[in-house]
């Protein structure tokens, strides 16, 4: 996933998270367009318990040079940064889809929403971190048939 979220303010994500037994209250605002940096409620354990957590999206180790936004779900279990964080605080993130972009030729990239046909909204697989602010790691997998032609 490139790093943008559809995570609206809608009657569907709200659905979703009753459906998996959760009432978010009052969600906050949507946003079509969901960026790192920026607010994400996520549903999560706490207490034993699924409950939301509202987290902020990606986390950024003092090693790191950059904003690190995803994980491979393939190895997140093993890797030190999210090992911990996989084994303790696994989170999930109602979405009514995200994005890729595909390079059109020459400089211009086309950006594509992915979403379930059905209309049913996503849970897409996290972790977070806890804290004052907690944050999130979404995590990705190998693409399937469709994806392929838009993203690794």
């Amino acid at each position: 996933m490139c790093g943008r979220l559809n995570v609206v303010d809608s009657p569907l994500v709200q659905a979703l998270c009753l459906a998996i037994g959760v009432d978010i209250g009052t969600p906050p605002p949507g946003n079509a367009d969901v960026r790192p940096t920026q607010r994400v409620l996520t549903i999560g354990g706490i207490d034993g318990q699924l409950a939301r957590i509202d987290t902020t999206w990606g986390i950024q180790p003092a090693w790191a040079k950059k904003l690190l936004i995803n994980a491979q779900a393939e190895s997140v279990a093993e890797k030190r940064t999210f090992k911990d964080a996989f084994q303790r605080t696994r989170c999930l993130v109602p979405c009514v889809g995200y994005y890729e972009w595909r390079d059109e030729g020459g400089s211009r990239k086309q950006k594509y929403h992915f979403h379930d046909p059905a209309n049913q909204g996503l849970l897409m697989a996290g972790i977070y971190y806890p804290g004052d602010t907690p944050e999130l790691v979404t995590l990705t997998t190998a693409p399937n048939t469709l994806a392929s032609k838009y993203h690794h």
